[in-house]
Order: structure tokens, then sequence, then C-alpha cells
């Protein structure tokens, strides 16, 4: 009985085993399977696209070629597969195709300088590739974009901001310490396709981020005259700047021949050739057009060699103030230079003054004396409480102002007078009834305020004329001048004739010096009973006296 039943489980174990055998036969056949390097036999080309996007291809009718699908082909077969890719999926990779006949196997390749190589199949499965075999490809020129820091094309930057790339090079890069140099495919390098253009405001500063051994500049001017030819070894290139004498604008062509030296402590050497065109503008030159000005007057700022003279920087030592605000002058082109005028407030105190204009690589600092201008007191003015309240209110004033700042955008960016301003009434020695900077006091209300115009005695009717030559940019009424005119002489200069009876001009006409523009009458705050007339001249929305204008015009343009 015991020798069946023992005969019974072991034929129950037999028949097991039986069963089970090729199941687990299958499963280790499928392990091996699916940890199998992909095969990549017979292919006959190969298609490497670098982490930069430079594409090389390979056929195995030629050595170079051979030996790079033998290479691949290599590291495929000895992986190892592992769980996953140590790197993230948005690490830059190479893209490995191999082809033979109608077939083709793609394959991603992760390059690691200090630590394991891996790839990615088809189906998404990841091997590690052998270590002697991707050393083996990191000394081949196709491995430049893993050293990018020493295999790329040196940068010459311009002036520090504008990076030009060579026409020509030929580079070389060392992937391990102590390793041979190995030359870079020039599908790697990236070289100036077209002619390349840059633009100087005077400057001129040439750099690179890997210092040469040897440079040798040339650059002719637009009518391919040589201008410069020189030779600097290591980092004397940035001496160039004080070597040049460049005082006109020009378009300039430069060219620089380039030599790095392979050394115990540089992984790279190579040669390029730079060539690019600068069109170069001469440095900026400042000058005043006088050395010193009275007081409540403006002075002219001359700038030569400047393309944008918004980009103009100024300051003052002491600063000038209106009010309390700075004063920035405005710079106009006007033909090959650019002008602005400067105004100097009624107040400012009479001492040396340091004007410094900056413009690009250019700082020129040039001095200026403002002198005394005597200002009296005690004028009294016998207008009603009713008409001063009305139209001398800070509201009147603010609006007064508002209109003048209004037109500032329509000035003329050309000079429109010659030479010496006149008078805006036409007696030839006029009357006036208070002159510039003077403080008269409103007896009806008590308020004293310091006069920035010049006001005239006239008949009512009399003919108000234009100062000088300029464009009637507004006629129109206010509170405070009562019915006006403003005239703009350019660069931001206006007069403007208060008190009208009537006008004769309308906006947009061109006047000349002895226009007659209206008629003197009543309307706006006047100081006294009767017909009054007073002119203000503006500059950049800011008041200032007309004397010197009427005495010796504005030297330095006319």
């Amino acid at each position: 009985m015991k020798k069946r039943r023992s005969s019974g489980i072991f034929a129950i174990i037999v028949f097991l085993v039986v069963l089970l055998v090729p199941t687990y036969i299958a499963i280790i056949s499928f392990n091996r399977t699916e940890n199998k390097p992909p095969e990549v036999k017979d292919s006959s080309t190969l298609t490497l696209s670098d982490i930069n996007g430079a594409e090389f291809n390979f056929a195995d009718d030629n050595e170079d070629g051979k030996a790079m699908i033998d290479l691949f082909t290599a590291m495929i077969s000895g992986s190892t597969r592992v769980d996953q890719l140590p790197v993230n999926d948005g690490t830059p990779c190479y893209l490995v195709s191999f082809a033979s006949g109608d077939s083709e196997k793609l394959y991603q390749f992760y390059f690691s300088k200090n630590a394991d190589s891996y790839f990615v199949d088809k189906d998404a499965k990841v091997f590690r590739v052998p270590t002697d075999k991707a050393a083996m490809f990191m000394n081949t020129p196709y491995a430049a974009s893993l050293f990018t820091e020493i295999s790329a094309a040196p940068e010459l930057l311009f002036n520090g901001a504008d990076k030009l790339l060579p026409s020509t090079i030929t580079w070389k890069f060392r992937s391990q310490k102590g390793g041979e140099l190995v030359d870079v495919d020039p599908k790697s390098l990236k070289v100036a396709v077209d002619t390349q253009t840059t633009a100087s405001d005077g400057s001129f500063d040439l750099s690179f981020n890997m210092i040469p051994n040897h440079t040798v500049v040339v650059i002719t001017d637009e009518n391919g005259k040589e201008i410069y030819n020189g030779a600097f070894i290591n980092d004397e290139l940035k001496k160039l700047t004080d070597q040049l004498r460049i005082t006109e604008s020009t378009v300039l062509h430069v060219t620089l021949d380039v030599q790095w030296n392979e050394t115990d402590s540089v992984d790279y050497s190579g040669r390029a050739r730079y060539e690019f065109n600068v069109d170069f503008s001469a440095p900026a030159v400042f000058s005043l057009g006088d050395v010193s000005v009275i007081r409540g007057g403006v002075v002219l700022a001359c700038a030569k060699n400047v393309k944008d003279p918004s980009k103009i920087v100024f300051s003052a030592s002491p600063a000038l103030t209106f009010g309390d605000k700075e004063i920035t002058p405005k710079f106009y082109t006007d033909g090959k230079n650019s002008y602005a005028l400067i105004m100097i407030d009624a107040n400012t105190e009479n001492k040396d003054y340091s004007f410094t204009f900056t413009y690009g690589a250019v700082t020129q600092t040039l001095p200026l004396k403002v002198e005394t201008r005597t200002y009296r007191t005690g004028y009294t003015s016998n207008a009603s409480a009713a008409i001063a309240q009305s139209h001398r209110s800070a509201a009147a004033l603010s609006a007064f102002d508002n209109i003048i700042k209004s037109q500032l955008e329509k000035t003329s960016s050309v000079a429109l007078w010659k030479g010496k301003f006149g008078f805006s009434v036409t007696d030839a020695v006029p009357q006036y009834s208070l002159g510039f900077g003077h403080s008269r006091t409103i007896t009806s209300t008590g308020e004293t305020y310091q006069n920035l115009g010049v006001d005239y005695y006239v008949a009512a009717g009399s003919d108000i004329i234009a100062a000088n030559n300029g464009k009637v940019l507004y006629v129109g009424a206010a509170d405070f001048p009562g019915k006006f005119v403003i005239i703009d002489h350019g660069l931001g200069l206006f007069s403007v004739y208060m008190h009208l009876a009537d006008y004769t001009v309308k906006e947009g006409d061109m006047v000349e010096k002895g226009t007659v523009i209206g008629s003197a009458g009543t309307s706006g705050f006047i100081a006294s009973t009767g017909a009054n007339h007073s002119i203000m001249y503006f500059q950049n929305g800011d008041p200032f006296c007309g004397y010197e204008l009427e005495e010796i015009g504005i030297p330095g343009l006319n």
C-alpha cells in the first residue's frame, strides 16, 4: 500500500516537472532576450547629430566612416541593460541612426565626461555604454559639442557687447588631460555666413573670451585706405583703443588674424580670421558758445560726431536748477552737429560751474562762469485786487505754463533765428515799465513777485513785432497773458508776446524779424491802467532774460 502511494507521488512530481520546465526555460530565455543589447550588424551607414544639431554622415566605404560605424556598433553590442536613465529627459543627447538597405535603427546617446554614458533604443530600453568605448568616442572630433568651453570657436566681443563670429577657423581641443589635441570638425564650428556689421559711437574695444597668443589687426576706411596695421601678443589687444586715431566718421573694414598656441596649460589651439565692418562715429566733441554767461540768460552747447543726441548725458556742478527741478538741456540735430540751449535761472549764484557731457565712451567737462545780474526791488502795481486774483492767480499762472510746455514738441530741431534779436515794439528806444528780474508788489493784495519778462509802456493799438525769424506755434488767449502769440525760433527757444488787443498772424505762419504779429492792448494781467505790452523768452519751457539776445545774439551759432 505504501509502495503504491509513493509511486503515485513520484508520478505527480515527474508530471509537474515536465509541465513547468518549459515555462522556466521560456522565462529565462525571455529575460535574456529582454536584457540583450540591440543588434546592429551589417549596417552600411551611420548618421550622427551632436547636441548642437551638427550632423555627420559616415559610410563603410572609407576608413573613417567604417571606424565610426564599428565604434558605435561596439558600444551598442557591449552595453548592459539598466532600469532607468540616470539623467533628465530634457538632457541634450546625440541622435544616432544606423542604416542597412531599407531598414533604419535609431538611438539616443547620453555621453558624460565624468560619469557613465548611456543610450536609449527605440523601445525606450536603457543601456550602459562600455566605459572604454565611450572614452574612445570622447577622443574623436565628433565629441566637440560635449566640450563647448574649449572646442567652440572663440568669441570676439566688440565694445563689450556685440559678438562677432570668425569667417574662417581651424580648431583643436583636448578631451583628456595629457591626451592629444583633436581637430574639431568644421561642421561643429559656427562661422559668419554674411558680412558682419556693427556700430561704434567712438570707442573701439576688441576682446576675446580666450586670450590669443598673437593677433594682427588691419583696418581700412570706406575708401579702402589702410589707416591701421598692428600686431599684439597675449592680452595686449586692449591697447588698440589708445593707438587708434580716427577723427572722422566713416565705415571701417576690420580684419583680425588670430592665433592660439598649444601649451601644457591650455587644452585648445587654433587659427582664425575675423572680418567685419564698423559704422564708426568719430568720438564726440563738446563745446560751449561762450565761457561766461550772465545769470538769467542762456548758453549754447554744441555736440559734434553725435548720431543720437537723446543719448547725451548732462550734469552740472554745482547743479543747475529752476525752482525745485534740475535743469536738463535737450539736444537737437542741426546738420552735422547737435545743439542745446542751456538756461541759467535768474537767481543762479554767480560762481564757476562745470558742465559734464557724456556720449558713448566720451566724457568731457567744460567750465562756465556765471556772472551776476543786479535786480531792484520796490516797484509797485496799481492793479486792482479783482484783476490780480482773476488774472494772476496760481491757477492762471499754471494754465499759462501748461500752454507753453504743450508747444515744446512742435519746436524746430534746427535754429530758425538769425543774428541778434530785436525789440518786440517799434520804438527805437522803448520805454520800460519793468525790466527782467526786478520785483514788484501789487499794492491791492500785498503780493510781491519777480518779473521774468520785460514790460513796456506802449500806446493802445501800437504794432507788436516779431523779435526774430521763426514759426507761429500758438495764437490764443488765457487769463494771465490775455491774448498772446508764441513764436518758435528752434531748439526749444520761444518768444511770447502778451496783453495783445488783436492778432495779425495765425498758427503755422513763418515770420521774419520785424513782422507785425498783433497790436498792443489791455488783455490779461497788466500792472497799470492803460495799454501795456510784455514779452517773455522761454527755453524748454523755462523763462529767461532776453537782453543778451538783443545785444550779442547767441554766441557759437550765428
